[in-house]
């Protein structure tokens, strides 16, 4: 779907149905490209209709990259007794000609996003650019990919009036391409990946932050109570500068590890600014740090270290 005249309501887009008393809703696929002027109700992969219905709705997948959904997206929804698992979200997608179909500015959806009505189990939800949700529910897996045109967005902002609860830790994970994009000299280049005003949830499933190493960048997943986020930093080869126009901070630093990386060959050059701590040209938590520099040609700070390690 690419549009809906002024006026006019679509109740339902869908990519298969079965209104009978047998026959499942399955490997179906709807594209929503956007919504126009008009309305859009209500989305589903598959749909199965009859309350007698013993079959499955499954292998369905909704791909969104632009609209407005008034209500609810199903991937996978039955009012039978059947199952609505391995269904699939994606939030930006790859149509069957290889294009990628980034995420216009503005998508949202009203209502939820669900997997499938019924249960959780082998549901994925796949976040390749930003939207705005109501809650989700019924995801066994959650997928981040991160790149330059999307640092610094949250990717899947809930706005609905509760917590988003149902979700295992384990199955959460985040892909950043570093390809260009920046990193800070002062803090972790920062990337929500999912935030919601009125808490999230992991329940006994949260184990603590996860990290990746990758060439010469680590990434690290956590949480709060409200976001999950992936920090960005470079160990090796990076050149920063801090300026004026980074105002005060309690330390900077040329290149960092968290996850016990060697941190070598960085370069920190201050021109203004304050440093209330210390200035690290780099700094590993648990491993060395060698062949760093720091140049100071503005600014202060408090203390000056070329590496800490």
């Amino acid at each position: 779907l690419t549009g809906i005249a002024s006026g006019k309501t679509v109740k339902y887009l869908s990519g298969g149905r079965s209104e009978g008393a047998a026959g499942g809703a399955v490997n179906n696929t709807v594209n929503l490209v956007g919504t126009g002027a008009g309305t859009l109700e209500e989305v589903y992969g598959g749909y199965i209709g009859k309350t007698t219905n013993s079959a499955n709705a499954t292998g369905n997948t909704v791909n969104i990259a632009g609209g407005t959904v008034a209500k609810n997206i199903y991937a996978g929804y039955t009012n039978g007794t059947g199952k609505t698992t391995g269904n699939t979200v994606n939030i930006g997608y790859t149509d069957e000609k290889k294009v990628f179909h980034a995420v216009a500015d503005g998508t949202k959806v009203i209502g939820t996003i669900y997997g499938g009505n019924k249960s959780a189990e082998g549901n994925v939800l796949n976040v390749r650019g930003a939207i705005t949700a109501g809650q989700i529910a019924n995801f066994e897996k959650l997928n981040f990919a991160v790149n330059k045109d999307t640092a610094g967005k949250t990717l899947l902002s809930i706005n609905g009036t509760a917590a988003t609860t149902g979700l295992d830790w384990s199955q959460v994970t985040a892909t950043v391409d570093p390809t260009n994009m920046m990193v800070s000299s002062y803090g972790a280049s920062r990337i929500t990946l999912m935030a919601n005003a009125n808490g999230i949830d992991f329940g006994a499933t949260y184990h603590g932050a996860k990290g990746e190493t990758r060439d010469v960048f680590e990434f690290v997943t956590d949480k709060d109570n409200n976001s999950v986020y992936t920090d960005t930093y470079r160990f090796k080869g990076n050149e920063v500068s801090y300026a004026a126009s980074d105002n005060t901070h309690d330390s900077a630093w040329g290149g960092r590890s968290e996850l016990g990386n060697v941190v070598e060959e960085n370069t920190l050059t201050m021109t203004g600014g304050e440093i209330t701590g210390t200035a690290y040209g780099g700094t590993s938590r648990t491993n060395t740090a060698k062949k760093n520099r720091l140049v100071l040609r503005g600014g202060s700070a408090g203390e000056l270290v070329g590496g800490f390690g």
